[in-house]
């Protein structure tokens, strides 16, 4: 699938080779093949998930970003777009990222992010995410949960494709993330958003 969260399928902001689409993002981006990577000018409106697991930025993205407790890789890339224009190169190197290992480690890692986004979008540090969340996209993920048969037919293609007993799951991670992402924004009209604990967190859980 290329990416650690369902939900990115439909929105189109995926940065890893897809199996479904044969694109390693849904964003429609002016991308110059360079042989051996990939090159584009980043667009403040069309940003992949890039950030996380390796990626390189240049330090000086980080000294002129506001930063605070936590930090949000993507916020600091957007904060730099707002400011001056941006390249950046995707070398063609695959990499593996162990997200979790168990349905539980996915619960809580679903919730963790959701409750965490809603803390921090309510104190004005998650902009990115605020200003350019793909409505349209979100109501087929919904569509498609509710309905199943769209997972349903995802995981024959990707069965085809790559026979792996792992697209199974996926029909189960988009519901999950269904119940704890809707759940979650609906609890906000009765309470005030929190961070989410980390007492007992650890890698992979």
């Amino acid at each position: 699938m290329g990416m650690s969260d369902p939900i990115m399928l439909w929105l189109g902001n995926y940065d890893r080779y897809n199996q479904l689409t044969k694109r390693w993002t849904g964003l429609d981006l002016n991308v110059v093949d360079q042989g051996n990577y990939l090159a584009w000018q980043l667009d403040l409106k069309k940003l992949p998930t890039i950030g996380a697991n390796g990626t390189i930025f240049r330090a000086e993205l980080f000294k002129t970003a506001k930063i605070g407790d936590y930090l949000f890789d993507i916020e600091v890339l957007y904060q730099y777009l707002n400011k001056r224009p941006a390249k950046f190169a995707k070398v063609k190197v695959g990499i593996v990222h162990a997200y979790c290992n168990t349905t539980a480690a996915f619960k809580r890692k679903q919730q963790r992010r959701i409750q965490d986004f809603n803390f921090y979008e309510r104190t004005g540090q998650r902009q990115f995410w605020s200003s350019n969340l793909n409505y349209r996209g979100l109501a087929k993920f919904i569509l498609c949960t509710v309905t199943v048969l769209p997972l349903l037919y995802q995981v024959m293609i990707g069965y085809r494709r790559v026979a792996d007993r792992a697209w199974w799951y996926h029909p189960i991670a988009c519901w999950i993330t269904l119940w704890i992402y809707a759940s979650n924004r609906i609890g906000l009209r009765f309470k005030t958003p929190a961070i989410a604990d980390r007492q007992n967190w650890r890698q992979g859980a």
